[in-house]
């Protein structure tokens, strides 16, 4: 399961995704590109926290992030002795929704 939440112009944004949708046929990393490309168009514009990202989550969903590239996003991070403390994101599209 993956979820993000926020508030973007006053009103709420987020999305629940579940590995069990019949969309992602039980493949987590289809299921975690999802959530990236829904934060992201959502999202866009908007700064964005994650709790505890360095842990076992964090590498397990970057290489689904990373591979968006092929939906013409571009990555920048910012790293400190080792760890990402800043990731920015830019799109030559569109939003894909």
């Amino acid at each position: 399961m993956a979820e993000w939440y926020g508030e973007k112009d006053g009103r709420e944004i987020g999305q629940v995704l579940d590995l069990s949708q019949s969309q992602f046929n039980m493949e987590p990393h289809l299921m975690l590109r999802e959530f990236w490309l829904s934060l992201m168009n959502q999202g866009r514009g908007c700064t964005v926290y994650f709790h505890n990202w360095s842990g076992y989550d964090g590498y397990l969903s970057l290489e689904a992030l990373i591979s968006l590239c092929d939906h013409g996003f571009t990555f920048t991070p910012i790293i400190n002795h080792g760890k990402i403390i800043l990731f920015n994101s830019a799109s030559r599209q569109k939003p894909l929704y």
